[in-house]
């Protein structure tokens, strides 16, 4: 005959989670170090006596040979007069186009990180290090997803090459040979081609 199972019962107390926690990813803001260089853009077609209520502020970080400095684009409210309002009572200029819509990186920041990488062979866990000497952490994660969506604005560029290369009656290859690295040979390398 088998003995009986002994059991005990044991309790605990833990912190109970907030309720109103969001859980939406935020991006951090820009550091307070770098540079401002503001530019205001005020709407085309604003009547005389439209009131300034207020601006929408957008940070983009920029990047200059040498230095990360941030744009500051300022984009003045305007209350419309009772007398010219129609269907809107607040103008505002609109937001210039940005290769990447709604992204915080500007068109000179991706020149030099993708120049950086495809020109230089600069890693991108290195080129985080830099901006991170700078004052400014970009997760490596952030940089590609920025690499990936300018591959994807040269995309017309690339196809348009492909079809005027491919129409030419003579092609030629460079079968210049170079070492590669292989995951399956940690240290050990085969011969690849540029």
């Amino acid at each position: 005959m088998a003995e009986p199972v002994k059991t005990e019962t044991i309790t605990y107390e833990r912190k109970q989670k907030e309720e109103n926690k969001q859980l939406i990813h935020s991006r951090q803001p820009l550091p307070s170090h770098l540079p401002r260089h503001e530019i205001v853009i005020e709407p085309m077609a604003k009547p005389a006596g439209a009131k300034k209520i207020g601006e929408e502020i957008t940070e983009i970080l920029e990047y200059t040979p040498g230095a990360l400095i941030v744009n500051r684009i300022v984009r003045p409210k305007y209350l419309l007069p009772k007398e010219d309002n129609k269907d809107t009572r607040i103008i505002i200029a609109d937001l210039p186009t940005l290769p990447i819509p709604k992204g915080i990186a500007g068109p000179g920041l991706l020149t030099h990180i993708i120049i950086s990488k495809y020109v230089d062979h600069l890693p991108i866990y290195r080129q985080a290090q830099q901006f991170k000497r700078q004052g400014v952490e970009i997760a490596e994660s952030t940089i590609v997803d920025w690499i990936h969506q300018c591959c994807d604005l040269l995309a017309p560029l690339y196809e348009t090459l492909k079809e005027s290369t491919l129409k030419c009656k003579y092609l030629q290859a460079d079968e210049t040979p170079i070492p590669v690295l292989t995951k399956d040979k940690p240290g050990a390398t085969h011969k690849g081609y540029l």
